[in-house]
């Protein structure tokens, strides 16, 4: 060893390269120390333990242990992919969301998913005002797969809650129906004082909407539930759970009279969910949300929940004079940029989606029809002593077999509220230690909703 070294020490005396001697001093050296650290690396030191085993809690979803994988049929043959878990479902107002919420509250309860939830005896994560991670609920988790009630879109407080690997959906609805099933359902007639018929108050309402708005948004306005003060159900609601900036709360930015402004914030959108649903074709895109997620057909049945009977003398499809509607598309115009945008972009996915996906959006129409049906023969039954067995639907080109229990329809609805009730009950179980600590804390948000 002493003979290799001088000879190669004389040599690099000899050539007078001072960068050669030097590397010739530091590469043994080098190697050393790396030796020796993945001795001590591997074979010396114990390996940490896991954050689950610490705690003693079992991870909720651990890819590649207990990941599923899902069969999709396509024009191309069958795709198979690991179902996703992870989903951030930003729920809006009146746009078939609590039927939704009921869908993906089945999914998580399944699957033992971690499900954030308002704080106290809440319903929003502080909406219509920004979420805040103080609108959370702590969980023994550390952990959660997803976010499904009202939030206003945040993604800087989304993204600190939820897995690197979120999936982001939304839903919408076309603007004037919107309006229609908002301003009844937030009772904006009454509040602002709108007199005449009923049927009428909508045309009477965008007669003098400057007024009527100013009463309704007025700080004396009276049973104006959830609604703050100074906030509009009728203008571009939509956008603004979305989290588009529309001057509110007060002083906030504004761009609703920048249309260049407001189709840039829509394209940034468009890239940060993976798939816009659109309420007047809920079932391709239940289709899509099903192939986007990697799951089956059992995974995307659903009870209609939270829908408005019809009003007493005004037909559901009832039409308005055409300058009421052309006046809301001014009024509302981020919405209509929005909704018209989105809707676009559903068929485009759609158009790549190859002929099959119709065969099978008929062929879930079918199987949904039944599992309702079921479904609602549970809720008929559920305070006698007689049951129903589990309703089984058969295999076939685009789902496997599976079954519908009495338990999934309580689950899937036909009241999700209830299964927030169930969720909050058991967290304030669970969590109670976590909860005792969160309320030592000072609440120091500026903003806090009414819901």
């Amino acid at each position: 060893m002493q003979t290799f070294w001088l000879q190669n020490w004389r040599l690099m005396l000899s050539k007078r390269s001072r960068k050669t001697v030097v590397a010739a001093i530091l590469l043994p050296v080098l190697v050393y120390i790396g030796v020796q650290w993945y001795m001590l690396d591997h074979l010396l030191l114990p390996s940490p333990p896991s954050r689950s085993s610490a705690s003693g809690l079992q991870p909720l979803y651990a890819p590649g242990v207990d990941e599923k994988h899902v069969d999709i049929q396509t024009d191309n043959g069958k795709l198979t992919c690991p179902e996703r878990r992870n989903l951030v479902f930003l729920k809006g107002m009146k746009c078939a969301t609590s039927t939704l919420l009921g869908m993906f509250n089945r999914f998580a309860i399944k699957r033992n998913l971690s499900v954030a939830l308002p704080m106290g005896n809440r319903i929003y994560h502080n909406w219509p005002y920004p979420m805040t991670l103080r609108d959370v609920r702590p969980t023994h988790r550390g952990v959660y797969n997803m976010i499904l009630h009202h939030a206003v879109y945040t993604p800087a407080v989304m993204r600190a809650l939820m897995p690197a690997d979120t999936v982001y959906i939304s839903i919408m609805r076309q603007p004037f129906s919107h309006l229609r099933s908002v301003f009844r359902y937030f009772n904006v007639a009454e509040i602002a004082g709108v007199s005449g018929f009923e049927q009428d108050h909508l045309a009477e309402y965008f007669s003098d909407v400057e007024r009527y708005e100013r009463v309704y948004k007025s700080p004396n306005a009276q049973k104006r539930w959830c609604i703050p003060d100074g906030f509009s159900v009728t203008r571009n609601l939509m956008s603004h759970c979305h989290g588009m900036p529309l001057g509110f709360p007060v002083g906030a930015r504004d761009i609703s009279r920048d249309a260049a402004a407001i189709d840039a914030y829509i394209r940034q959108l468009g890239r940060s969910f993976e798939l816009v649903m659109i309420v007047e074709h809920f079932y391709e895109s239940l289709i899509l949300l099903r192939r986007f997620m990697c799951w089956e057909f059992k995974d995307i049945v659903f009870v209609t929940s939270n829908v408005a009977p019809t009003q007493k003398g005004i037909p559901k499809t009832k039409t308005y004079p055409r300058h009421i509607e052309e006046f809301h598309k001014r009024w509302s115009y981020a919405d209509y940029r929005l909704y018209d945008y989105f809707n676009s972009t559903l068929w485009s996915h759609i158009s790549r989606h190859g002929t099959g996906f119709h065969q099978e959006v008929k062929a879930f129409k079918a199987v949904q029809k039944r599992v309702e049906k079921y479904c609602l023969d549970v809720y008929s039954r559920d305070n006698q002593s007689e049951k129903l067995p589990a309703h089984t639907e058969a295999s076939s080109k685009w789902s496997r077999r599976f079954y519908i229990n009495a338990e999934d329809c309580r689950a899937l609805g036909p009241q999700p509220i209830k299964m927030l009730i169930k969720m909050k009950q058991e967290s304030e179980i669970l969590d109670k230690a976590l909860l005792q600590e969160d309320a030592k804390s000072a609440d120091v948000r500026k903003y806090k909703g009414l819901c």
